[in-house]
């Protein structure tokens, strides 16, 4: 049998955890998407206290829920990406814009169809 190349995110936990093992950080990662971290737990039945009484079951459960933030906003970007593409190109476009640093002050109010012309401008990070 050949090697592992490559490890699983939680193949190697460490054995002092107690509530949590590589398919239930998997789980956090797939409901931390429209959940806090509270209500993660108490789908598991634990509360916040619990779980930080053991160190490694409370960093591997905020790795988790991190891990499952980021890739949910991967995905929605995807998605705008998508449909900034499409019909709705436009609108996607501005909400993209809006998030990550273009300056936009009235998009709220009209997204240019009251006018021919429109612009907006992009700032980039340093």
């Amino acid at each position: 049998m050949p090697a592992k190349s490559r490890y699983g995110v939680y193949d190697k936990l460490p054995d002092d955890m107690i509530y949590f093992d590589s398919n239930g950080l998997y789980e956090v990662e797939n409901l931390c998407k429209g959940m806090n971290e509270e209500e993660v737990l108490a789908y598991f039945a634990f509360t916040v206290e619990e779980v930080m009484q053991s160190p490694s079951d409370w960093a591997w459960f905020n790795k988790a829920f991190k891990r499952g933030r980021s890739k949910a906003k991967h995905e929605m970007v995807e998605s705008l990406f998508v449909a900034a593409r499409g019909r709705q190109g436009k609108e996607a476009s501005i909400a993209y814009l809006q998030r990550f640093g273009a300056q936009w002050p009235d998009s709220k109010e009209s997204d240019g169809n009251d006018k021919k012309n429109f612009s907006f401008t992009v700032v980039l990070d340093d």
